[in-house]
């Protein structure tokens, strides 16, 4: 109940920033990751590395380097994602670009729980992936990361490239159930 709490407080928060006209810098996002992986390529100043397998999820990419698995994830629009995410586009890559409506870090050493697949991520946000115009946002989507993401927050427009796991089912605080895709991220960065 205090995670639900929590998500209406961060939508109506949401909504009201949206209302100030508030901005965004451009900034590249640290992602603290367990265990660093060991990468041919070099990956960008201050940005996540892989997925941790520990938690339960395997990448078939997990060897590449940053450009390497830049180049291998395509853009997917939310129609396409939330009629395909629980069928044909588990396992693929993608790059997606959205506004943070909610992010949740379990804290060090921690990890959250009730995730498909044995996956316990450390890091969970709620992405809204289409751009309505005027800063509003809809179209969300559940992402989680292995790591902390460091200087992530409510509003922040990001872009996320990661792997389709399926679908995440949740209760609103409303009482709905609710189910969208789920995307494990391998890189984020903040646009």
């Amino acid at each position: 109940m205090k995670a639900i709490a929590l998500v209406t407080l961060a939508c109506l928060a949401a909504i009201w920033l949206a209302s100030c006209g508030t901005t965004v810098k451009t900034v590249v996002v640290t992602v603290t990751p367990t265990p660093s992986p060991a990468f041919s390529e070099s990956t960008p100043p201050d940005t996540t590395t892989s997925v941790d397998t520990s938690s339960g999820f395997t990448d078939d990419l997990q060897n590449v380097g940053w450009n390497a698995y830049k180049k291998a994830c395509r853009h997917i629009t939310f129609p396409v994602l939330n009629k395909d995410a629980g069928n044909t586009l588990v396992g693929k890559h993608f790059r997606i670009k959205g506004q943070v409506l909610q992010i949740q870090d379990a804290g060090a050493g921690q990890y959250l729980e009730g995730y498909p697949d044995g996956l316990q991520p450390q890091t969970m946000m709620l992405l809204d992936m289409t751009s309505d115009g005027y800063g509003y946002w809809s179209d969300s989507i559940a992402v989680v990361s292995s790591g902390a993401l460091k200087k992530v927050y409510e509003k922040n427009v990001v872009t996320v490239y990661g792997v389709c796991d399926g679908q995440y089912s949740y209760t609103s605080v409303a009482g709905y159930d609710m189910t969208v895709p789920l995307i494990v991220a391998r890189y984020v960065t903040k646009n």
